[in-house]
């Protein structure tokens, strides 16, 4: 477990829970990667809006040669995780741009804040999302802003803790 990703202690909890049985670390990977294509298929949904394109989109994902590497070990999980808090938190602010609801964006910038601190695979979300919002919403897009607090927390984080900035 990284020192530079406080939540990834998760990853030490389901390790402990799976034990060393083979059956049951496959099934949390199996489990895992499941989740993550099903958020593939409810983020493409989003973005097309269409259930048949999604499908095929999410089919299309699956069959990705390197993607298979991922069922290797259940360290994969632990990344199959943070991916799916960071799938989510694109999901929900794409459902912010269409209609609005402010919960939507509270919750996305939450899922992304948990996922940033889980691992920082997905740190620059925050920008994809400010140039998806200016080609969809233009008048929006200083919203998506808000995911770099979250992001900047973490580097500010990340950085104390090992002295890159900070006070001398």
């Amino acid at each position: 477990v990284s020192l530079d990703t406080p939540l990834n202690i998760f990853h030490l909890l389901i390790a402990q829970a799976f034990g060393n049985d083979p059956l049951l670390r496959v099934l949390a990977v199996f489990l895992s990667s499941s989740l993550v294509t099903i958020l593939v298929y409810f983020l493409l949904r989003e973005l097309m809006e269409s259930r048949h394109l999604a499908f095929l989109g999410a089919v299309l994902y699956n069959l990705i040669p390197n993607k298979l590497n991922l069922f290797q070990t259940l360290e994969y999980t632990n990344l199959h995780l943070a991916h799916s808090l960071y799938l989510v938190a694109f999901i929900l602010f794409i459902r912010f741009l269409k209609n609005e609801r402010w919960r939507w964006l509270w919750a996305g910038i939450a899922c992304y804040g948990v996922g940033v601190f889980w691992h920082p695979i997905g740190y620059f979300l925050p920008a994809v999302l400010v140039l998806y919002s200016l080609l969809v919403n233009p008048k929006k897009a200083w919203i998506a802003s808000l995911l770099f607090i979250p992001a900047r927390a973490y580097w500010a984080w990340r950085g104390n803790l090992f002295g890159i900035c900070g006070p001398e």
